[in-house]
Formats: C-alpha cells, structure tokens, sequence
C-alpha cells in the first residue's frame, strides 16, 4: 500500500510539473504570436546595446509591404552600438535598414514568417547577404551582416530573450549578465575627429572614421584613473592600458579626446 501511494505521488508531482512547464511554455508562445508594435519596441529597449529604434510606417516603409497579405503587421529597426554608423549607407535609421543593427519583422502566422525566413537564406553566404535572421514565434529576428558572427549570435539570443519574457537571460555585449539597457555615458573626439564612445555596460568602441580599422573594448573606472583593454576585429592588442579621465576629456592611448556630449 505504501508502494502505491509512493508511486502515485510521484506520479502526482510529475503530473504537476509537466502542466507548469507547458504553461510556462505557453505563455512564451503568447508573447511572440503576432505581438504589437508597442511591445516589440518595449522588448528592444531592454537589450544591451541597441541605441535607436524605429518603426515603419505605410509612408516610410522602404519596401511598401505593411500590412499586406503575408506580409509583417510591423517592421521596427535599431541601430546598434558595435557597428560603425559611418559605414552605413542612409540618411535615416530606416534608410540605412537592417545593416545598422538589425530589425524585427512581426507576421500574422509562423506560415508567414518561415516563408520570409527561407526567402532571406536564399541570400546567404553571398554579396546580398543582409546578415542573420531566425523565426521565434511569428516574427523574424534579423541583425546586421557588419557584425561577426558571436556579435550577431549574442544580439539575436538577447532580442529572442526580450521577446519572451526572459529578462534574466539577457547579456551584455562583454559576457556579464544585466538586464540593465545600456546608454553612452561619454562621447569623445580627438583633433583627427576620431571618435570615442564609452557605455554604461563597460564596454567602448573607437571609431577612426575610415582612418584604421575600428577598435572595441572594455574600461573600469577608480578615480580619475580609467583602465581599459582594446582589440581589433583580428583580437589583437587585447592589453590593459592605464590613462587619466578629466572633466572635460581623457588621456587615450597616448592622445587627448575632448568630450562632445
């Protein structure tokens, strides 16, 4: 007797847990089934490094699909903080498309969203490659072809999070965990017009604006002292560096960056 009752609490809890791991489940579906507009751009704001977010309108959509049948009920882009602006061609966040960050397309059904994706790998690995893109829910993540490949990895798993619901999950661009968005708390400029932008998250990004290749890092503050690592799109001069951070500028690698913003 006691054998049974055993098994059936067993049985019982298992019961118990499978129902809240579909409801869990569920519910991440729900998030990602033809979501709003409104919620998208909510979802966007929480990721790491994303700086603006734009959605299209019928006036402004580039190419003239909202809403249509099969088409996305929304289409919100994003600029984002590890791809040179300079480099991307537009005059505007929607002009410039997909290559500034990336965007979220939102369809009515998975049908549609799985056809838009399998038009897109048509595109891949050639010229017209816009960058990646996957289905989660109803909606196609895509991010920017000017990003590597763990860059593009880590913004898609932290929009995918965002969209479910998994705000826990989400990780900043230089491993750590934090659901906090990331600003730019500094914006420098040298007397060659590079410029120097450093994030609340701890990360920085040096554009020499089509002088040299650009370079990314990390930074720490104690004081007046800034101590940061550097490296280049080929993870070379990854040392730590030890400079003087003013006012009004800041002493880096070996020049003075006067603040702009």
């Amino acid at each position: 007797m006691k054998k049974l009752l055993s098994i059936l609490l067993a049985l019982s809890m298992c019961f118990s847990l499978c129902y809240v791991l579909s409801s869990c489940k569920d519910e991440e579906e729900k998030l990602v089934d033809n979501p709003t507009e409104e919620y998208v751009i909510q979802c966007l704001e929480k990721v790491p490094g994303i700086l603006e977010i734009e959605a299209v309108t019928e006036d402004t959509d580039p190419m003239k699909n909202l809403n249509k049948p099969g088409w996305y009920t929304a289409h919100i882009y994003f600029s984002y903080q590890l791809v040179n602006q300079e480099d991307v061609y537009g005059d505007d966040l929607i002009d410039k498309g997909t290559d500034a960050g990336g965007s979220v397309e939102v369809y009515k059904t998975k049908s549609d969203a799985n056809k838009r994706n399998e038009y897109l790998s048509a595109f891949d690995g050639g010229i017209l490659c816009s960058g990646s893109h996957k289905v989660v829910g109803t909606c196609v993540v895509r991010t920017s072809n000017e990003l590597t490949v763990s860059q593009q990895q880590t913004l898609e798993s932290n929009i995918i999070f965002a969209l479910q619901g998994k705000d826990d999950k989400i990780i900043n661009p230089n491993g750590n965990s934090n659901n906090a968005t990331i600003s730019a708390i500094g914006e420098y400029t040298n007397s060659d017009n590079h410029t120097l932008t450093i994030f609340s998250d701890g990360t920085l990004y040096l554009s020499f604006n089509g002088d040299f290749s650009d370079l990314e890092g990390t930074w720490s503050q104690n004081g007046d002292i800034i101590t940061y690592s550097v490296w280049d799109e080929y993870g070379e001069w990854n040392n730590p560096f030890e400079d003087k951070i003013y006012e009004d500028g800041i002493d880096f690698l070996g020049e003075y960056y006067t603040r702009i913003d």
